[in-house]
This record gives structure tokens, sequence and C-alpha cells, in this order.
């Protein structure tokens, strides 16, 4: 009998295929019902990613940031959540750039479209955010000294990847260099307090800020707006 190899890029494309359509589904329970069902199928996601993920570098189950009291998530049912997780599992087969950019474009697309209609809520795609980190790497950014500020981080598809370019470009560092240079160079704020819990950036080579929270006034608004940052330590924006 003839056997045919199988043609990794085929293998590559059909397992995408697959996560692509799980996801959909996944974010279609979230968008019928509410924002609180969409940070429950988000999370329950992220936490299969981060366990698998822990599991897959031989680092074992990492403490996962809790979500704060006053943030309220949906009880979805034993099935969803299993699904969820399931997934977030099968992400750790990604690179981590690309697994935590599925993770927020499925948080992204579970909100009900209302909701992100009227807080402007859209997933900025992995291909962008390095084509202008590019940009900005020949406009002269250097990223073994520089830093990496965005105040509107959302999942932090910039972070990560300049996170990424930081620690490559400190390669020949002592680790304890590269993630003290990490949590005083990268910041990132956003005003959905969930999508500043749990969203880990990486472990190991690529480990990001820890995650924090704190409130500041924002002019204009009538009023204050709660902001929720990654960060290193505290510092006023």
């Amino acid at each position: 009998m003839v056997r045919f190899a199988r043609n990794p890029e085929n293998a590559g494309a059909s397992v995408a295929a697959s996560l692509r359509g799980r996801e959909r589904t996944l974010a279609t329970t979230g968008s019928h019902a509410s924002i609180e069902a969409a940070r429950a199928v988000a999370h329950a996601a992220a936490l299969g990613w981060w366990h698998a993920a822990g599991e897959a570098q031989g680092t074992g189950h990492h403490p996962v940031p809790t979500l704060p009291s006053d943030l309220a998530v949906a009880a979805v049912s034993t099935l969803v959540a299993a699904d969820a997780r399931a997934f977030g599992r099968d992400l750790a087969s990604l690179p981590v750039a690309e697994a935590n950019a599925v993770l927020g474009r499925l948080y992204t697309q579970a909100l009900p479209p209302a909701h992100r209609t009227a807080h402007g809520i859209f997933y900025t795609p992995p291909a962008l955010v390095r084509r202008l980190l590019d940009k900005a790497e020949r406009a002269g950014h250097a990223w073994r000294t520089g830093r990496a500020i965005d105040p509107s981080c959302g999942g932090g598809a910039f972070l990560v990847e300049a996170a990424s370019r930081m620690v490559a470009a400190l390669a020949d560092a002592d680790p304890a260099i590269i993630l003290a240079a990490l949590a005083s160079r990268l910041r990132g704020w956003d005003l959905d307090p969930f999508r500043m819990v749990g969203k880990p950036v990486g472990r190991g080579g690529r480990t990001a800020p820890c995650c924090g929270q704190r409130s500041a006034p924002r002019r204009g608004d009538g009023g204050t707006r709660r902001l929720h940052g990654i960060r290193g330590r505290s510092r006023a924006i």
C-alpha cells in the first residue's frame, strides 16, 4: 500500500481553520448573550492556554491573576466553559504572540456588537502590529534601550510584540536584567478592566510585567473614568 506523506503546510492550514471555526462558535456564545458572558468565555480560554503553555514548557502551573471581585462575569454552561478551556489549551501549540492575538480576538468578537460600536473596540491583526513596529524601528527606535507605551492596549497585541523584540535585543543579558527591563519599560492602559486581567504576555524569554490597575481622571468626560494598566511599577499618567 502506498502511503503519502502529510504536507506540513496543509496540516498547519487545517489546524488554523479548525481553531478559527471553534473561535467563531465561542464568540457567538458571548455576543448573543452579554458582556459578562463574553468575559466568562474569554477567561476560560485564557486559563486553558495558560496552564497548557506552562505544561508544554515544563514549568508547571503558574498562578493566574484573579478577576477583581467587582468585575461581573456570567455563569456559562459547563459545556461552553469546557469548550473554551479546550480551545485555549489547543492555542498552546501556537507562538505566544499568535495565541495572545487569538485570545484578544475571541474576547473582542464575543462582546455584543452594540457594546463594541459604542466603545470603539476593535481587533488589531498581528501583521499590522508587526508592520507598525517595523516602521518604528526604521525611524530609529532601539528595543535594547527604548520604551513601549500603549494608552489603549486592549489585549496587549502591541505590548506582546514589543516585549518579544526587547527580549531579542537583550538576548546576551542576564535573565534578571531582561525581566527588569520589561517591567520598567513596558506600559499599557485600557478602560476595559477585563482586558487587563489574566493577559499573560509569555513566560521564560517572553515574560512581561505583572497586571495591575489604578484610577486616573480623564478630562472631557464629566468625571473620572477608571483606567486599568499593565505595569512594572506605579506611574502617573
